[in-house]
Formats: C-alpha cells, sequence, structure tokens
C-alpha cells in the first residue's frame, strides 16, 4: 500500500483525476479550474425543466475531471478551491483515470447530450468493443436490451460511475 502512494506522489507527467465537489458546486469549481489554465473537464447532460425549458445540468453530481500533474501548484489549487471537497481515492490514494475513458465520456456527451443519464450500479452486462460509431475502439459494458428501452452503459470503473443513453437496437448494431 505505502509503495502505491509512492508511486503516486512520483508521477511526474499530467494525469487525470476526478474532483469531489460540494452538491450544485461542479460548475463554479469547473470555471475557477478555466480561470487557473488547468485542463478540466465537467460532462454535462440536457433535461426538460417542469416547464419544457432545456437545462444543462452536470452528468456526474459532485464531480469534475481534470488533468494536473501529482504534488505540483495546480493539483494543490485545485483541491484547496472554494466548492472543492478534496480528490476521490480509493485506498486513500486519488484515483486516476485511463485518457481513453475520458476520451469516451467526451465523445458520448458530445454525441448524445440530450439521451444521457448518470448510472451508479450494474448488475451483470456484457462487454462490448465497439468498431464504429461514438465508442468506435473502445470496450463498454452493455446492459439487457428490451424492446421498450435499448441502453448503452459506459462504465468508469475508477469512480464507480458510468453514464447511459438510449438508442435504437439497428443503429447499436452498426456499431459492434
Amino acid at each position: 500500500m505505502e509503495g502505491m502512494k509512492n508511486f503516486f506522489y512520483e508521477i511526474n507527467y499530467p494525469v487525470w483525476l476526478v474532483l469531489y465537489t460540494k452538491p450544485n458546486n461542479e460548475k463554479k469549481v469547473y470555471n475557477i479550474l478555466q480561470t487557473f489554465q488547468i485542463e478540466s473537464f465537467l460532462p454535462t447532460r440536457i433535461i426538460r425543466s417542469k416547464n419544457f425549458k432545456e437545462v444543462e445540468i452536470p452528468l456526474f453530481r459532485s464531480y469534475v475531471f481534470l488533468k494536473t500533474i501529482p504534488r505540483t501548484k495546480h493539483f494543490y489549487i485545485a483541491m484547496d478551491l472554494k466548492g472543492s471537497m478534496g480528490y476521490v481515492k480509493f485506498n486513500g490514494i486519488p484515483s486516476i483515470i485511463d485518457e481513453k475513458e475520458i476520451f469516451s465520456l467526451k465523445r458520448l456527451v458530445e454525441n448524445k447530450k440530450d439521451k444521457i443519464f448518470p448510472v451508479y450500479n450494474i448488475e451483470g452486462g456484457k462487454e462490448i468493443t465497439f468498431r464504429n460509431g461514438p465508442f468506435a475502439g473502445y470496450t463498454v459494458v452493455v446492459k439487457e436490451f428490451n424492446e421498450k428501452n435499448n441502453l448503452i452503459i459506459a462504465w468508469i470503473k475508477e469512480i464507480f460511475a458510468g453514464s447511459a443513453f438510449q438508442i435504437k437496437k439497428e443503429e447499436f448494431l452498426k456499431w459492434i
């Protein structure tokens, strides 16, 4: 365990980390990160409000992704921002998100912002590698299909969360 902690703090290249924020502070923290010129990513989705207006909200509550080098000025600035609660950790070490998973999530959000929603638990499921579509070249976990509600789940294991969006079975079959 101590070796893993030492490994993390010896990293001298930028890695994607997850910053945990106070509730409803994701956009504020994201904007402050941008003013400090820290590369960051806040995946959002579109929902319809009670009065049928489209509202853009964070895909993952209280999470903002950022790319920085551990033990640098930007690493500590991000952790100490107003609205930030610190880094998401696993066994006491900040979780590193694979660049491919961030890229895949960015593509998903860009293409299906109005049909995407968060998923925090997957029971079973099947891993599929896509040849076409927004996930081309990536492996995702897919929940079973039914005629009413077709779902694709993109699972990010480091934060124990993922996202899902609806797609017609015919379109999905073109991707694999």
